[in-house]
C-alpha cells in the first residue's frame, strides 16, 4: 500500500470465538505492518480472551449485545450514537466490522462520516435463524457499505443477490502455525472444539463416538468449548454409556495443546462459515474429518488428500469415517502430513495481503 492506514475495527465482543480470534490475529498483523489500529467492541473490555499487541488502541463501549423491545433503529439509536462518536474520534481511513450485530450498527453509525466501511460476514448467512426485520436490514444496509467481505465463493453468491458485484470480496480466514511442534507420540483421543450450540453438531459427534466405542475401547473424545448445549450433551453421553470416555474441559486458551496430544480432529457441524478450529487442527498436522456442511469445510479440506469429508447431519457416516481412521494409523499419518499445507494455502501473510489489497481498491475519501 502507498502508506499506512488508520484502521478502526468493530466487533460485538472479543470473547472466545472464531471471528474474535481472526480479528485479533489480523489486528496484530496489521499493527506490525505499520498501520494505526483501534479495536472497538460493543461490550466492555472485561471479557477479552485473545491477546492484542500493545500498540493497538482498545475501546469497549459496554453496550448490551441484544437490547429488547421496540423497532431496531429506535432501540439502537443510543448505541449508534456511542459507536459513531468512538469511530469519529479515531479519524480512520477505513472501518472494518465483523459479524452482523456490529455490521448493521457500523453502517448506520458511519452515515455522514467521511470514512470507508468494510463489513465482513463470518457465519453462513443462508442458515442463520434471524428475524425478518434483521434480514431486511442486511439487504438494505449492506449495499451502503464500501465493501462486503465473504469467506468463500459460495457464500459470496448470497451477497451478490443484493450487493453490487464490485463491492463483494472473498477473503478466507488465516491459518497460523502452532507455537510448538507436536510430540512424536499422540494419545488415542478425538479432539473437537467450538461453541456448544446446536448448529455445531456435537450431539452428532457423541452419537458417532458411541457407535465406535465398543470396537475402539482405548479411544477417548474431548469436546472443548462452552455454551447452552453443555447439559444436554453431558446427558446424551451418559445415556449412551460413554460419559466416562468424554471430556468437557470448557473453553481452552491454547487449543494447540489439545491438538498436539490428539490423534484425530472432527468437525461435526450442521453449518459453518470458515471454521478456525478446522484450520488450526490441520495446521497442527492433525488428520481431520469434517461434515460437508455449507460453506467452509469443503473449501478447506481436500477430500481424501488432507482430510475426510462426510455428509452433514449423518452420524452413521461420521462414525464409519472415524472407525476407519481409528483402525489405520498409517492413513492418519498420511493425512496429517498433507493437512499442514493449510499453512501455505491460507497463510496469515497472504490473507493480510488480500485485506490490504482491498483497502487500496476502495474508493478514495472525499
Amino acid at each position: 500500500m502507498d502508506r499506512p492506514q488508520r484502521l478502526v475495527l468493530v466487533i460485538p465482543s472479543l470473547g472466545a470465538g472464531g471471528a474474535e480470534r481472526v480479528l485479533s490475529t489480523l489486528a496484530n498483523e496489521w499493527v506490525q505492518r505499520g498501520h494505526d489500529v483501534v479495536l472497538i467492541t460493543l461490550t466492555s473490555t472485561g471479557n477479552d480472551f485473545f491477546p492484542l499487541d500493545r500498540k493497538i488502541r482498545r475501546a469497549g463501549l459496554d453496550l448490551a449485545l441484544n437490547p429488547r423491545g421496540g423497532r431496531w433503529l429506535t432501540v439502537n439509536a443510543a448505541r449508534v450514537n456511542r459507536l459513531r462518536s468512538a469511530i469519529a474520534s479515531a479519524h480512520p481511513d477505513v472501518v472494518v466490522s465483523f459479524l452482523d450485530a456490529a455490521n448493521l450498527l457500523t453502517v448506520v453509525a458511519t452515515r455522514r462520516l467521511d470514512v470507508r466501511v468494510v463489513v465482513s460476514v463470518r457465519a453462513n448467512p443462508t442458515t442463520q435463524d434471524l428475524k425478518l426485520s434483521h434480514r431486511v436490514l442486511r439487504r438494505t444496509l449492506y449495499p451502503r457499505a464500501s465493501a462486503v467481505v465473504m469467506q468463500t465463493q459460495e457464500a459470496a453468491g448470497w451477497a451478490l443477490r443484493f450487493v453490487p458485484a464490485e463491492k463483494v470480496f472473498v477473503i478466507p480466514n488465516p491459518a497460523t502455525p502452532p507455537p510448538h511442534a507436536p510430540p512424536a507420540e499422540r494419545e488415542q483421543n478425538v479432539a473437537a472444539l467450538g461453541r456448544l450450540l446446536y448448529e455445531k453438531g456435537f450431539d452428532l459427534l457423541i452419537d458417532a463416538f458411541a457407535r465406535c466405542s465398543a470396537r475402539h475401547p482405548d479411544w477417548s473424545l474431548t469436546i472443548a468449548g462452552d455454551g447452552p448445549e453443555l447439559p444436554a450433551l453431558v446427558e446424551q453421553a451418559t445415556a449412551l454409556g460413554v460419559r466416562d470416555r468424554i471430556r468437557f474441559p470448557g473453553v481452552i486458551a491454547e487449543p494447540h495443546l489439545l491438538f498436539s496430544r490428539s490423534s484425530l480432529f472432527v468437525l461435526p457441524s450442521r453449518q459453518e462459515g470458515f471454521p478456525m478450529a478446522l484450520l488450526e487442527a490441520m495446521g497442527s498436522s492433525l488428520p481431520v474429518i469434517a461434515a460437508d456442511c455449507r460453506f467452509g469445510p469443503r473449501t478447506i479440506v481436500r477430500n481424501g488428500v488432507d482430510g475426510i469429508l462426510v455428509p452433514a447431519e449423518d452420524s452413521a457416516a461420521l462414525a464409519a469415517a472415524m472407525a476407519k481412521l481409528m483402525d489405520a494409523p498409517a492413513e492418519r499419518q498420511r493425512l496429517a502430513r498433507q493437512a499442514a499445507a493449510v499453512l501455505e494455502r491460507f497463510g496469515l501473510s497472504s490473507v493480510a495481503d488480500r485485506w490490504e489489497e482491498l483497502f487500496a481498491a476502495l474508493p478514495k475519501r472525499r
